[in-house]
């Protein structure tokens, strides 16, 4: 997996962490009451693209902190940049969730390919090492 495939792992990921908790914040809305669902699906359509970046780690990049440092810069960047152009664009939404939600949505998936990009390919004899077979 490196940067194209890291990039659509994570808006893939993101997407079905978004529809699993459509769906758990139906059942909360049902039992809880309202209050409970504001950040729920957005947090867990985050926590699906914070797995695809520790699976790739687990793989054994060559330079893992210069991709987590790369990517860490990036997400900051390119959240402020378009939570910045949503405030703008959405004027009656500022300071509520779905500013924050469209940033973190769209950062998200750029940060993935950067970590990606900057850690570098995952050498063969670590896929073969972890049992895996390494891909073509």
């Amino acid at each position: 997996m490196h940067v194209r495939d890291m990039v659509a792992a994570t808006v893939v990921a993101e997407v079905v962490g978004l529809l699993f908790a459509c769906l758990l914040a139906l059942a909360v809305w049902l039992l809880l009451g309202e209050q409970w669902l504001r950040d729920l699906p957005w947090a867990l359509g985050a926590l699906g693209a914070v797995g695809v970046a520790v699976e790739y780690d687990r793989e054994r990049p060559p330079r893992r902190l210069r991709g987590l440092l790369s990517g860490l810069a990036v997400l900051g960047v390119v959240a402020v940049g378009v939570a910045m152009v949503a405030d703008r664009v959405l004027p009656d939404a500022a300071g509520t969730g779905p500013v924050g939600a469209i940033a973190l949505f769209v950062a998200l998936p750029l940060a993935n390919g950067v970590l990606a990009l900057a850690a570098g390919r995952p050498a063969d004899g670590a896929l073969a090492a972890a049992g895996r077979p390494a891909e073509g």
